[in-house]
Protein backbone atom coordinates (compact mmCIF):
# COMPACT_ATOMS: atom_id res chain seq x y z
CA UNK A 1 0.00 0.00 0.00
CA UNK A 2 2.72 2.33 0.99
CA UNK A 3 4.06 1.58 -2.60
CA UNK A 4 0.92 2.53 -4.30
CA UNK A 5 1.66 5.99 -2.04
CA UNK A 6 4.95 6.19 -3.21
CA UNK A 7 4.46 5.51 -6.90
CA UNK A 8 1.22 8.49 -6.94
CA UNK A 9 2.47 10.90 -4.64
CA UNK A 10 0.15 10.57 -2.21
CA UNK A 11 1.86 11.29 1.45
CA UNK A 12 -1.30 12.02 3.15
CA UNK A 13 -2.57 8.24 2.84
CA UNK A 14 1.11 6.74 3.50
CA UNK A 15 1.55 8.99 6.50
CA UNK A 16 -2.56 7.65 7.69
CA UNK A 17 -0.82 4.19 7.01
CA UNK A 18 2.19 4.57 9.92
CA UNK A 19 -0.01 6.39 12.35
CA UNK A 20 -2.88 3.33 11.84
CA UNK A 21 -0.44 1.04 12.66
CA UNK A 22 0.64 2.87 15.72
CA UNK A 23 -3.07 3.19 16.79
CA UNK A 24 -3.53 -0.14 16.58
CA UNK A 25 -0.34 -0.81 19.03
CA UNK A 26 1.70 -2.01 15.98
CA UNK A 27 4.59 -0.98 15.11
CA UNK A 28 5.64 -0.69 10.90
CA UNK A 29 8.74 -1.87 9.78
CA UNK A 30 11.42 0.55 9.01
CA UNK A 31 11.39 0.35 5.19
CA UNK A 32 7.84 0.94 5.58
CA UNK A 33 8.64 4.03 7.64
CA UNK A 34 11.76 5.05 5.04
CA UNK A 35 9.11 4.38 2.43
CA UNK A 36 6.92 7.14 3.45
CA UNK A 37 9.03 9.84 4.44
CA UNK A 38 10.57 9.50 0.64
CA UNK A 39 6.73 10.04 -0.39
CA UNK A 40 6.82 13.44 1.77
CA UNK A 41 10.35 14.59 0.57
CA UNK A 42 9.17 13.67 -3.33
CA UNK A 43 5.85 15.45 -2.23
CA UNK A 44 7.49 18.70 -0.95
CA UNK A 45 6.71 17.27 2.47
CA UNK A 46 10.08 17.70 4.59
CA UNK A 47 7.92 18.96 8.00
CA UNK A 48 6.12 15.68 7.91
CA UNK A 49 9.58 13.63 7.44
CA UNK A 50 10.98 15.50 10.11
CA UNK A 51 7.86 14.60 12.34
CA UNK A 52 7.79 11.14 11.36
CA UNK A 53 11.23 10.92 12.23
CA UNK A 54 10.57 11.86 15.65
CA UNK A 55 7.15 9.69 15.70
CA UNK A 56 9.99 6.82 15.47
CA UNK A 57 12.15 8.05 18.04
CA UNK A 58 9.35 7.81 20.25
CA UNK A 59 7.23 4.53 18.89
CA UNK A 60 9.33 2.74 16.70
CA UNK A 61 11.21 1.48 14.97
CA UNK A 62 14.81 2.88 15.10
CA UNK A 63 15.53 4.86 12.32
CA UNK A 64 18.56 4.07 10.22
CA UNK A 65 20.95 5.44 8.27
CA UNK A 66 18.30 5.33 5.21
CA UNK A 67 15.86 6.78 7.42
CA UNK A 68 18.32 9.93 8.28
CA UNK A 69 19.32 9.91 4.97
CA UNK A 70 15.51 10.46 3.53
CA UNK A 71 14.97 12.83 6.15
CA UNK A 72 17.94 14.80 5.54
CA UNK A 73 17.19 14.88 1.30
CA UNK A 74 13.28 15.89 2.11
CA UNK A 75 14.69 19.34 4.16
CA UNK A 76 17.37 20.28 1.59
CA UNK A 77 14.37 19.27 -1.36
CA UNK A 78 12.58 21.83 0.96
CA UNK A 79 15.28 24.19 1.22
CA UNK A 80 15.07 23.90 4.81
CA UNK A 81 18.89 23.76 5.20
CA UNK A 82 18.54 24.62 9.61
CA UNK A 83 16.77 21.08 9.62
CA UNK A 84 18.61 19.20 7.34
CA UNK A 85 21.73 20.06 9.75
CA UNK A 86 19.97 19.29 12.94
CA UNK A 87 18.90 15.89 11.13
CA UNK A 88 22.56 15.57 9.94
CA UNK A 89 23.80 16.20 13.51
CA UNK A 90 21.21 13.41 15.21
CA UNK A 91 22.63 11.31 12.59
CA UNK A 92 26.04 11.73 13.81
CA UNK A 93 25.04 11.41 17.42
CA UNK A 94 23.36 8.16 16.45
Amino acid sequence: AVGACLRTLQWEHALLLVRHLWAKTLTPDTTMCNAVITVCERSGRWAWALQLLQEMGCSGPTPDVTTRNAVINACATGSCWEAALAALAARAQA
